[in-house]
């Protein structure tokens, strides 16, 4: 995978629409790059953050979770 992404290349890695790709960074969610004009660049490291930031966990794992904290172990 390349180091910086375009908007396009993000959305496709995504599977997102252009207007959730803006939306996400004009609030900051995502960071973005401007190096000048109207580019804007997406460093790679970060869209794969974003989407681990965005895990759900199992069913299994919330179980384990619960009962750690229940019982210590």
């Amino acid at each position: 995978m390349k180091d910086y992404l375009t908007i396009d290349e993000l959305c496709q890695a995504l599977g997102i629409k252009k207007s959730t790709a803006y939306k996400l960074s004009s609030n900051k969610v995502l960071p973005k790059y401007k190096p000048g004009g109207k580019v804007v660049l997406f460093k790679s490291r970060d869209a794969i953050n974003y989407i681990e930031s965005r895990r759900i966990a199992s069913n299994q794992e919330v179980k384990e979770s619960v009962l750690k904290k229940l019982f210590g172990n």
